[in-house]
């Protein structure tokens, strides 16, 4: 049985069956980006630091841990391109999320979820009890009110700029020259084996900067997606910290006894 295109697929689903989905990939987004910084604070101590490598003497040895740093750092570049994969039905992917948000429809009942949400947060009103006066009870109500209903139209239109630049994003991204170059790097030499002719349409050599700052923009983003579009927050750096110092504890913890 052919399998069901991407689009064909959107066009299919109603507006409330595509935010539901939405909001379920986009938890999941968070899901894969707390386990991609944690590798990335590992990997901060193991690859790009000596506090291993210089435990191991110089012997053959060497080889056994040049391949660990080179795995780990690996498995987080695979990690790191899966969660950019192209679009598709059964992808938690930064694209695939952006392509659920990218509807006028969508967008609105969003917005409207959001604008009511915050308008809604109504306060203790009991404190003004102590107004004997109707009329003064009523103004200040209308006024709490009023201010409730701003602030939730402010919300409104907070989420519609966190939306254009998750979507606007996602697109630069996708397109980015260093973004391609770890692309093909996972391709070449991670996902797949592919031979000389492959290799010479490669893009660029992937840096090792490169992982990181690809990291650092999806953290970005996976945040403003999560904050407009489950109207939760998720603390990349209170994230970071937590890893950095779980990190920390083992590898400061870990004494390497190599035979030389």
């Amino acid at each position: 049985m052919p399998r069901e295109n991407f689009r064909d697929w959107l066009s299919k689903l109603t507006i409330d069956g595509r935010i539901k989905i939405l909001k379920e990939k986009t938890e999941k987004l968070v899901d894969h980006l707390q386990f991609l910084l944690a590798i990335q604070e590992s990997n901060r101590i193991l690859v790009f630091s000596d506090l291993i490598s210089k435990q191991i003497p110089q012997s053959l040895a060497i080889n056994t841990f040049n391949m660990l740093q080179r795995s780990q750092y690996d498995y987080q570049l695979v990690r790191l391109c899966a969660l950019w994969d192209k679009a598709d039905i059964n992808r938690e992917s930064i694209p695939t999320v952006a392509a659920l948000l990218d509807d006028a429809a969508v967008k609105r009942k969003l917005f409207a979820e959001t604008e009511e949400h915050w308008s809604g947060q109504t306060a203790d009103l009991s404190a003004f009890n102590m107004y004997q006066d109707e009329a003064t009870r009523r103004a200040i109500e209308s006024a709490i009110t009023a201010h409730e209903l701003e602030f939730g139209r402010q919300q409104a239109e907070h989420a519609k700029r966190q939306i254009a630049i998750c979507i606007k994003s996602s697109d630069r991204v996708s397109r980015c020259g260093r973004f391609n170059a770890v692309l093909d790097h996972r391709n070449r030499y991670l996902a797949h084996s592919l031979d000389e002719n492959y290799r010479k349409m490669s893009v660029s050599n992937v840096r090792y900067k490169d992982a990181a700052w690809l990291t650092d923009i999806s953290a970005r983003i996976v945040q403003l997606l999560y904050n407009c579009v489950c109207g939760t927050g998720f603390d990349v750096k209170d994230a970071r910290h937590n890893d950095a110092e779980s990190a920390r504890l083992f590898w400061h913890g870990v004494k390497m006894s190599v035979s030389n």
